[in-house]
């Protein structure tokens, strides 16, 4: 992929040379002591036991942040058998959803998103380790609830307008669960 061998540059004064990473990929150690300019600064130049790693895990958050918890809306408090689900159907999109979210050690969440002009719909699916669900959906800002339905019962929400939009929430138990809201 890169042209050999290794060509070196000057990194403290940023010349070009050979690059020694994955494109995409973030090195573990940034300038610091370790990187300070010396002999020994390119991570290609150090011993394979030595050198940054060149996907890290933490990377996929570049994905998985604003799908999971973003659009999806996932906030969870494992801990103590919390769970939030409070998505956001992103504009110019009707639907999104999501399965095998992974909650904790065992646990895992399913939840589909969608909306059609003024009725928002989240469908959840979740068991263990959660005993208090949260479930919900956002509104553009400046919505109203005109009501809402919870497995097909009317339900009073709650209601808090955020940087989001408005989010409109009902407390329930694990299982699976679909909130519609009628915008009004």
């Amino acid at each position: 992929m890169f042209g050999e061998p290794y060509t070196g540059g000057d990194v403290v004064h940023h010349t070009p040379g050979t690059p020694d990473e994955q494109p995409g990929a973030s090195p573990e150690i940034f300038p610091s002591p370790d990187f300070d300019g010396g002999p020994r600064d390119a991570n290609v130049e150090r011993c394979t036991r030595c050198r940054s790693m060149v996907m890290q895990a933490w990377n996929q958050y570049g994905t998985m942040w604003p799908v999971v918890h973003q659009q999806l809306g996932v906030r969870p408090d494992i801990g103590r058998g919390r769970l939030e689900v409070v998505p956001q159907v992103p504009g110019g999109q009707s639907r999104v959803a999501g399965a095998s979210i992974r909650l904790g050690r065992s646990g895992s969440l399913a939840v589909e998103a969608s909306h059609d002009g003024a009725t928002y719909r989240t469908r959840v699916q979740v068991g263990k380790p959660v005993s208090k669900l949260a479930i919900g959906h956002t509104l553009p800002a400046g919505a109203t609830v005109a009501k809402a339905k919870l497995d097909g019962r009317t339900v009073t929400p709650r209601a808090r307008s955020t940087n989001r939009g408005l989010e409109v929430t009902v407390a329930t138990g694990p299982g699976t669960h679909t909130l519609v809201v009628t915008a009004g």
